[in-house]
């Protein structure tokens, strides 16, 4: 039975390092993880931590010989420390390591997790056509039409295009704007600059592109819905100029979160114009 209560965000991708952001996205895919730095980690991760050995030998209460117990737990919190320095030292190299290679690094995982994603979107739109069309996530909507099913195949779907699409680092975005983290698995169309608006009215000036009607529809429910709900909408078709897709690359990411942020932007002008007033997107730039 749901939870009505239930409002868990399934899409979200994780702010760990890189390295385990692309560990959790070939797992989600079902694939092995690339050996990207030798056959280390097991020997060190078998190693006890300082921490570990501490408390065990801290907890040898019934010693026959203490001075052979003061060797022996010497001797093991020294290896202990020394593999925590190592430890730390092998993830520095690691992370550098990741940052100047990151580039053909995350261009294999996207390569590897597409196909997983691909099936997971096409899962996603199954379940959103069955889906109450007003709240498609909201638990008692969801009892109330019986569809208990569907739910839960999209929140499966969610999940997982969530975990592949962390190989991406979505870059910083205006404020109250969604579209960086949604343009990592949201294809949006390229639109001519921002849309000129009266400075006094705040009405568009000429014929408001309908793609980018969409791409604000997309911003604006992501912003009051949350991202789980704007994919389904995109699944489902809502905003005919969108459509699910993982970003082949960080530059793909770039330039598709250029043209969203371009999309919702507007120019104030001082011509008169004759739309509608209306909500202005930011960011908004005076000229």
């Amino acid at each position: 039975m749901i939870n009505a209560t239930d409002r868990t965000k399934c899409f979200t991708i994780s702010p760990a390092q890189l390295e385990g952001r692309l560990r959790g996205a070939y797992a989600a895919a079902g694939l092995p993880v690339p050996a990207l730095f030798g056959p280390t980690d097991a020997a060190l991760a078998a190693e006890p931590t300082a921490a570990a050995v501490a408390a065990s030998v801290a907890d040898a209460l019934d010693v026959a010989d203490v001075a052979a117990w003061l060797e022996d737990a010497l001797a093991r919190i020294a290896r202990a420390h020394a593999a925590d320095a190592l430890r730390l030292e092998v993830q520095r190299h690691r992370e550098s390591v990741l940052g100047r290679n990151r580039g053909r690094i995350v261009a294999e995982a996207v390569a590897a997790v597409t196909p997983a994603f691909q099936t997971a979107a096409a899962a996603l739109a199954k379940a959103a056509a069955a889906l109450p069309h007003d709240a498609p996530l909201d638990a008692a909507a969801v009892v109330d039409l019986d569809v208990t099913r569907p739910w839960k195949a999209a929140q499966s779907a969610l999940a997982t295009m969530g975990a592949l699409a962390s190989v991406h680092t979505p870059k910083a975005g205006p404020t109250g704007i969604e579209l960086p983290t949604l343009c990592t698995v949201v294809a949006v169309p390229e639109i001519d600059g921002a849309q000129r608006v009266n400075r006094l009215t705040r009405a568009p000036i000429g014929e408001t592109d309908p793609r980018r009607a969409d791409v604000l529809a997309l911003d604006r429910c992501a912003s009051k819905e949350g991202y789980d709900v704007a994919l389904v909408r995109v699944a489902r078709g809502d905003w005919p100029s969108l459509s699910l897709s993982l970003a082949g690359s960080a530059l793909e990411l770039g330039d598709r979160t250029r043209a969203a942020v371009a999309a919702v932007s507007v120019i104030a002008s001082d011509d008169k114009g004759t739309g509608r007033p209306g909500r202005v997107p930011s960011p908004v730039l005076n000229v």
